[in-house]
């Protein structure tokens, strides 16, 4: 039984992986179980997610994911959020939280959001959640050491406390200006406190592990939003907190400019003799074992662990891959780049020939190794500092590294592009400015940089 789950701080690595063998990812986040649905598991467990800074996980892949026959469960956090909300199509939701979200009696997503260090710190929590405060206080109030009274003050004032600032410190100083008796404060302060969050994600851990493989599938809709999702949002890479979505390897590309729109032409021209050649022969043929091994021997990918590496920096799942090299086959692999089409009939390419364009040519690589450099760039920039520049400057350093003339305005090369918005042209220049001034350490030059072509990707 293939297992993942998605954990952060509510539970340490170690104590899960000694409680469940699984395959444990990051916190979940929008579009990573659309992500998996390349090569499915059978469980997906969901216990922490982001939120806020990083869109948290959408229902709807849940749904897809259920609808492919994927056992989907979750608890202590954001798992139980989403297990409350779709318990009825058939999403299973383990323990305390989870029952009170069900229920109603909790109702405030940021009973379970905390405050929380990065991965290579462990996720180590810098604040504490509503429900593991409300279960000690319970506990305290149904033990004799609290009122009802206090009880109630000082859950009403760790309610009313922000998610980032709730500590059991605070708990207690806010307690003494609220007149809480200071030997029922002190006897707080000493109890064992309530860690409900981790009993959740343990019985989580122990509801997979007794699981029976065998969910019924459900039927959804497929959405313009869900189909947008899926193209848009697909997680290509991801370090903790900083991920490249396909949305943002196709933005990256968009800032290559001319590069961009020629392969635009490219992909189209390949995309147009792929139809010409499935009408012909009446589809594809299959790709034989014999194929797969001669294209591995050719490029050195005799050994696993070469191949491995080969696929994660081509973006490739195992069976992905086969679709690919049947595309590259019918093909006859070398001349797909070297064809052009018109301008005029690129409009329904998406994102997915863009890709296939960029593995066939062998640069796919070096595209998505450009994009986590922006990416990263743009994550490690204070976030204190104003990085706004004004439009005209943006533009003007944008056509100075692409070396575009300024034969269409702002607007004009925006929609030219494919960009979203405005907005989104200037957001995306913004990071291209950023990792060019890191790469100069220049403030204000506009000179053009390149990229360094970069082919290990870190995945």
């Amino acid at each position: 039984m293939k297992v993942v789950v998605f954990l952060g701080p509510t539970l340490s690595l170690g104590e899960a992986q000694a409680r469940l063998k699984a395959d444990y990812l990051p916190p979940v986040s929008q579009g990573d179980i659309v992500t998996l649905l390349d090569d499915p598991p059978d469980v997906i467990g969901i216990i922490d997610g982001y939120f806020e800074r990083i869109p948290a996980v959408w229902h709807k892949e849940i749904l897809l994911a259920m609808a492919q026959g994927v056992t989907l469960l979750g608890a202590s956090s954001m798992g139980a959020l989403r297990a409350a909300e779709l318990c009825a199509f058939g999403m299973i939701g383990v323990g305390e939280i989870f029952e009170r979200y069900r229920l109603g009696l909790l109702t405030d997503d940021d009973a379970v959001a905390i405050q929380h260090g990065p991965a290579e710190y462990g996720y180590e929590p810098l604040s504490e959640a509503l429900v593991n405060m409300q279960a000690s206080l319970e506990r305290a109030r149904e033990t004799g050491l609290l009122s009802q009274r206090s009880f109630e003050v000082l859950l009403a004032t760790a309610s009313n406390t922000p998610y980032w600032q709730r500590s059991y410190s605070r708990l207690l100083a806010d307690g003494r200006t609220l007149d809480v008796p200071s030997d029922e404060l002190a006897a707080l302060h000493k109890m064992p406190r309530v860690d409900q969050k981790r009993l959740d994600a343990l019985a989580l851990l122990d509801r997979i592990k007794a699981l029976k493989v065998g969910a019924r599938s459900i039927t959804i809709n497929y959405t313009t939003k869900l189909e947008a999702l899926i193209e848009r949002d697909r997680c290509l890479w991801r370090d903790d907190d900083i991920r490249v979505t396909s949305d943002a390897l196709v933005n990256c590309l968009r800032l290559t400019g001319r590069d961009y729109l020629d392969l635009r032409l490219r992909a189209q021209a390949t995309k147009m003799r792929l139809a010409r050649l499935t009408e012909k022969s009446h589809g594809l043929p299959q790709v034989s074992e014999a194929k797969v091994l001669e294209f591995r021997r050719r490029r050195g990918l005799e050994l696993e662990a070469n191949f491995a590496r080969w696929l994660r920096l081509n973006g490739q799942s195992r069976s992905s891959f086969r679709e690919f090299l049947r595309l590259w086959l019918a093909l006859d692999c070398g001349d797909a780049g070297t064809r052009t089409a018109e301008r005029s009939e690129t409009a329904g390419l998406n994102n997915e020939d863009l890709f296939l364009q960029l593995r066939l040519e062998g640069i796919y690589p070096a595209q998505l190794a450009r994009a986590i450099a922006v990416e990263r760039c743009y994550a490690a920039a204070n976030p204190g500092e104003d990085h706004r520049l004004s439009d005209e400057t943006l533009y003007r350093f944008f056509c100075q590294n692409v070396e575009f003339d300024d034969d269409l305005s702002f607007a004009e090369r925006s929609a030219d592009l494919g960009f979203a918005d405005h907005a989104s042209f200037a957001f995306w220049m913004t990071k291209l400015y950023l990792q060019h001034r890191r790469a100069t350490g220049s403030q204000t030059s506009t000179a053009p940089v390149s990229p360094r072509d970069e082919t290990d990707v870190p995945l």
